[in-house]
Formats: structure tokens, C-alpha cells, sequence
């Protein structure tokens, strides 16, 4: 891989990452399962949630609309996006998490939580996608984040059409 060869896949990547928050922050992560591949898991290391491919993700982003307005902006730093071959990249940043239940303005004093966030993409029909993402907490304030209960996402895994549990 040439030098703008890697510099665009950076690009692109870092776009994907951006877009991907902007996404939950703005539209309730609707459109989130889509930027992860099919297998893709989401876990945290802090609260043991893990979210095994689309089904689950779109589970619990439709659980946490289902919770009520919700006000919440992820600030993502330290974004380090590392290309590893033609189509796999290593990404690390720090993502601030602040948001409380209800409509703005709503009181701060202080950011829900800061984490070091680790992400394997890989290169499917010519987009990133999300193969995984490990969230562990570096700093945890006095406003909970949003994790779904695990009877919760048992009970998405149930209703699953295929009556898989993953």
C-alpha cells in the first residue's frame, strides 16, 4: 500500500467512525447495525454487554428508542487509525460519552463516562465495516450509560426469526 493509498483508507475510516456517532447522537442509531459487518460484535469490557452481529445490535439500539427521549453526544479523540493490510485497519480513540434521560438543556456535572474504545474494520463491497469494537471504561461519572440489561437482550436473541442465540 502506497502513501495515498493509506492516507485515504485513514480517511475513510476515521469518516466511518465520526459518521457512526454522529448517527447514535442524531438519529438514534437507526442506521447503526449498518456499519458493522454481519458477525460484528460490540462489547463492553466495563458493563460485560456484548452484541453479536446486526440482530443484536439493531436490539438494542430499538430498546434504548423504546426507553424514552434521551439527550447524548459522544466526543471522540485521539483517533488512530492503523491499516494493517488492503482491506483490514486497527482503530483506537477515546470516546467521552455525556447524556442524561430527557430533552436539553439538562444539568451537567460532569461526563457519564471516558473509555478507550479498540475497533477492527475490515473492507467489504467497498466500505469499512465494523468487525469489532471493545469499549473499556477509563473514567466513570455519576450518570449512568446506556447498557441494556442482559434479560433484555435475551429476550431480543429469543425473538430472533431463526431462534438462534449467538
Amino acid at each position: 500500500m502506497n502513501r495515498t493509498e493509506r492516507l485515504l483508507v485513514k480517511s475513510e475510516i476515521a469518516e466511518r467512525v465520526l459518521d457512526y456517532w454522529n448517527e447514535v447522537d442524531t438519529n438514534w442509531g437507526a442506521k447503526a447495525p449498518g456499519y458493522f459487518t454481519e458477525g460484528g460484535i460490540f462489547a463492553s469490557h466495563t458493563s460485560d454487554m456484548r452484541l453479536e452481529g446486526r440482530d443484536e445490535i439493531e436490539a438494542f439500539y430499538a430498546w434504548r428508542v423504546g426507553r424514552g427521549a434521551r439527550t447524548v453526544r459522544h466526543i471522540i479523540d485521539n483517533l488512530a487509525v492503523e491499516p494493517v493490510s488492503e482491506t483490514a485497519a486497527r482503530v483506537r480513540y477515546v470516546m467521552t460519552i455525556w447524556g442524561r434521560d430527557g430533552e436539553g438543556v439538562l444539568p451537567v456535572n460532569g461526563p457519564n463516562a471516558i473509555s478507550q474504545v479498540e475497533e477492527e474494520h475490515e473492507l467489504h463491497g467497498g466500505r469499512w465495516l465494523i468487525r469489532s469494537r471493545w469499549v473499556r471504561g477509563l473514567f466513570k461519572g455519576d450518570a449512568p450509560t446506556t447498557i441494556m440489561p442482559a434479560a433484555e437482550l435475551d429476550r431480543a436473541r429469543a425473538a430472533r426469526p431463526d431462534g438462534a442465540a449467538t
